[in-house]
C-alpha cells in the first residue's frame, strides 16, 4: 500500500491520485506513442546519401536544411552541410556549419572537429586550429599524435606553457617520441611544422598565435622590422597575449 504523498492532504490524494503517477504516465505516452519524443531524421541521412553520391547536391543541401535543432540526427546533418560547402570551396560556410555540431564527444562532434581543425589550418588561423584540436585531445587523451601536434602548434605560437604540459604527459607515460623529446629540451629549436608556415608569409589577419609565429620566422631572418609590426598588429587586437608581449618588448630593446 503506497503511502500518499508528502505535503498533500488525503482527501486530496483520492479525489485526484497521485500526481508522480502522472507524471511516469505522460513520459511513457511521450516516448511510446508514434509521432512522439524526439524526432530522428537517420533515415533521411541515408537518402541525402544517396542523393551526393549521384551528384545531386542542391537536392541534399535543402533536404539537411530541412532538418531542424530538435532532431536527434541535426549534429549528423550540420557535419554533412560542412562537408558539402567545402566540396563547393565555401570555407567560411563549412566552418560555419562545423561549429555547429555540439561539442558532446559523439563522432558527429569530433570529424566536425578535425574538419574545422583542418581548414583553420588552411587558412593560418593557428589559435582556432589549437582550440578544434585541445578539444579533440580532451575526447581523446590516449591519442599520442594529437597530443603532439598540439604541442608543436603550441610552440610554434608562442605558448610555451601550455606545450611543455602536454610534452610531460607524454614524457610521463613513457610514450614521447625523440621530436617531442627535442622539442621539451632543446627549446630554441623550432618542430618541422613551422614550416608550415612558409605558405602564410602574406597573413594580414589579427591570429595572436599566428602572428607571433611569423614574428619569429621574421626575427629568426634578421627582419625585425617586419617582426615588430607583427607583433605591433597581434598586441593591438590581443593585448592579453604575454608571448606576443614579451617578444614584442625583446625586440625593441635590441
Amino acid at each position: 500500500m503506497f503511502s500518499r504523498p508528502f505535503g498533500l492532504s488525503r482527501r486530496f490524494v483520492a479525489a485526484h491520485g497521485r500526481p508522480w503517477c502522472w507524471s511516469v504516465a505522460s513520459l511513457l505516452v511521450w516516448l511510446l506513442v508514434p509521432g512522439c519524443g524526439p524526432r530522428d531524421s537517420s533515415s533521411t541521412l541515408k537518402d541525402v546519401e544517396r542523393q551526393i553520391v549521384r551528384g545531386q547536391l542542391r537536392e541534399a543541401q535543402e533536404k539537411l536544411e530541412s532538418i531542424d535543432a530538435a532532431d536527434l540526427a541535426w549534429p549528423a546533418a550540420r557535419l554533412q552541410l560542412g562537408r558539402l560547402a567545402s566540396k563547393r570551396r565555401d570555407w567560411s560556410a563549412a566552418i560555419s556549419y562545423f561549429r555547429e555540431v555540439p561539442r558532446d564527444g559523439s563522432a558527429s562532434s569530433l570529424a566536425a572537429a578535425q574538419l574545422e581543425a583542418e581548414l583553420h589550418m588552411k587558412f593560418c588561423s593557428l589559435t582556432d586550429a589549437a582550440t578544434c584540436y585541445e578539444y579533440l585531445v580532451a575526447s581523446s587523451p590516449d591519442d599520442t599524435v594529437l597530443k603532439s601536434f598540439l604541442a608543436s602548434l603550441l610552440v610554434i605560437g608562442g605558448e610555451r606553457t601550455r606545450a611543455d604540459r602536454l610534452l610531460m604527459e607524454l614524457l610521463v607515460a613513457n610514450r614521447i617520441s625523440l621530436k617531442d623529446l627535442i622539442m621539451l629540451t632543446q627549446r630554441e629549436r623550432q618542430p618541422p611544422e613551422t614550416q608550415h608556415l612558409l605558405q602564410c608569409s602574406d597573413y594580414s589577419g589579427s591570429d595572436p598565435l599566428t602572428l607571433y609565429a611569423l614574428a619569429a620566422v621574421d626575427a629568426e631572418a634578421g627582419d625585425a622590422e617586419s617582426a615588430i609590426r607583427r607583433l605591433r598588429q597581434a598586441v593591438a587586437a590581443h593585448p592579453e597575449s604575454l608571448p606576443c608581449q614579451t617578444l614584442l618588448g625583446e625586440l625593441l630593446l635590441d
